[in-house]
């Protein structure tokens, strides 16, 4: 699901990282969560059926226009839109019950104050800990 955009063929997460395709998606939907960009919002329609849970990321609100057109577009293809209004942040011990909740194959570590200890106790929890490399892009 990750793709590394460096040229540096070596840290390629390509190499830690399996990739799911459209079809898999759609044969075994219960088994994910998408993370979805506006200019990417088309793919949905091939998913339904599908909840859209909005999570106060962008557009942050009905003030920005892209917001209206999420809105509409979601209308349109028939996928119900549920506002998940949440502010980003919590407490370790909530993302560590999500993380094993969830028991995704690749844990991706940023914005923490310290990674390297959060990355143990994921680690514990028997998770694979991927840490991106400082001014390295990847496509998630």
């Amino acid at each position: 699901m990750f793709e590394d955009m460096s040229n540096d063929v070596g840290s390629s997460l390509e190499n830690k990282l399996d990739y799911i395709n459209l079809k898999s998606l759609k044969k075994d939907p219960e088994l994910y969560l998408l993370q979805n960009a506006f200019e990417n919002m088309s793919i949905l329609a091939a998913l339904k059926p599908a909840i859209y849970l909005h999570t106060s990321g962008e557009p942050i609100g009905e003030y920005m226009l892209a917001y209206s057109q999420r809105i509409a577009y979601l209308e349109s293809i028939d996928i119900s839109y549920v506002p998940f209004r949440v502010s980003g942040h919590t407490r370790q011990m909530n993302l560590l019950y999500i993380a094993n909740q969830i028991r995704t194959n690749n844990i991706i570590l940023w914005h923490l104050f310290k990674p390297d200890y959060y990355g143990k106790l994921i680690a514990n929890l028997g998770l694979q800990v991927v840490y991106p490399k400082y001014k390295k892009s990847y496509i998630v």
